[in-house]
């Protein structure tokens, strides 16, 4: 496992003028910082301080997942006894946002490992819905579909530094890898998908994120038969195609400022195939592995 000796942390705040001092030393940076600290088996604790308050920040020493991935999962038995008794398997959380408090008399400042949304900040969007469970009209019976395969991209633009605007296009599948064979001289296939877009406002509850707002998506449903012996050879295929919208409910959990996973819910009550209207409500959930990037964030 190749380590650096050291690891870098980066420290920002609210506000540009905490500083922060280095272990064991005089010298100190003011925030937004990048301090390299040596890796060790024990905490570290910096200090922070604006204007005439000075608290704490503790960095907990924790074993890096490279450790495990790189040699127990690599099945690297050699390498995982050699990095075993070094203290570059251990690495500290690579993010700190001050969350200053100046009526808080405790010791220890309180610290989110990630960076917040801030004004005005802007976010693409790069989303797999890992798990699709949709309803599909088929043309003579509304059935409900199972899958595993999608992709999505949006944008999400902050108004203030807990509202955000947001905007999906997607698609996903009843793609199954589970999906059996059918016998060789009669082959069926049955297709579904749907495009969709939603619109949503949303806020943050610190690594929780919930959105609300509207969704419109574009059904497609096929049937291709085919039946192929010696004597008979014999082939059809049927589509069927439905605009559907309704509201659209997210939400999603912050696994790091650019891992996040989540769930989208669209009911729809309005749909229309062809020149026929109808009222009813289908269902569309998404189990989401989102990848957030940060396409503008201010600096101040």
């Amino acid at each position: 496992m190749f380590h650096k000796d050291t690891v870098g942390i980066k420290v920002y705040a609210a506000h540009d003028s905490i500083a922060v001092y280095l272990p064991d030393s005089n010298q100190f940076v003011y925030t937004p910082a990048k301090i390299n600290i040596e890796r060790s088996t024990d905490d570290v604790e910096l200090i922070v301080r604006k204007d005439s308050l000075t608290k704490k920040l503790l960095l907990k020493s924790k074993v890096s997942n490279t450790f495990w991935f790189g040699n127990l999962f690599g099945l690297n038995l050699p390498g995982f006894i050699i990095d075993g008794k070094s203290p570059r398997r251990f690495t500290y959380p690579k993010e700190h946002f001050l969350v200053w408090e100046p009526w808080d008399k405790s010791e220890y400042v309180e610290t989110l490992h990630y960076l917040p949304p801030t004004r005005r900040q802007l976010n693409v969007k790069l989303s797999i819905p890992l798990v699709n469970h949709f309803g599909v009209n088929t043309g003579y019976k509304n059935t409900q579909y199972l899958g595993f395969l999608g992709i999505s991209a949006g944008l999400e633009y902050y108004i203030n530094n807990n509202l955000s605007l947001n905007t999906d296009v997607g698609v996903i599948s009843n793609y199954s890898p589970f999906r059996s064979e059918s016998d060789s001289y009669i082959k069926q296939t049955n297709k579904a998908s749907i495009l969709f877009m939603d619109i949503q406002a949303g806020t943050n509850f610190r690594k929780f994120h919930l959105d609300v707002g509207f969704q419109v998506n574009y059904s497609r449903y096929s049937e291709d038969f085919i039946f192929d012996t010696q004597s008979i050879k014999a082939s059809w295929d049927y589509a069927s195609y439905e605009l559907n919208a309704g509201m659209a409910f997210s939400g999603y959990y912050a696994l790091s400022s650019y891992f996040n996973i989540g769930v989208n819910y669209y009911p729809s009550a309005f749909h229309w195939q062809g020149n026929t209207f109808s009222k009813r409500i289908s269902h569309m959930a998404m189990l989401d592995l989102i990848f957030k990037i940060k396409a503008f964030r201010p600096s101040n």
